[in-house]
């Protein structure tokens, strides 16, 4: 079985892998087993015409 570690790793890594998906906002982490992915993207002014 792999460590929580190594799954962080591992998603991370196939993540960064892809060119379409930009890792700078996205983190990883594992706990007891389980993977969470979170993704904050920047949050840009409405656009008012």
């Amino acid at each position: 079985m792999k460590t929580d570690e190594q799954l962080k790793k591992d998603v991370a890594a196939e993540l960064a892998w892809d060119p379409a998906i930009n890792t700078t906002h996205i983190g990883v982490a594992g706990v007891r087993g389980v993977t969470n992915v979170r993704s904050q993207r920047p949050v840009s002014p409405p656009d008012h015409h």
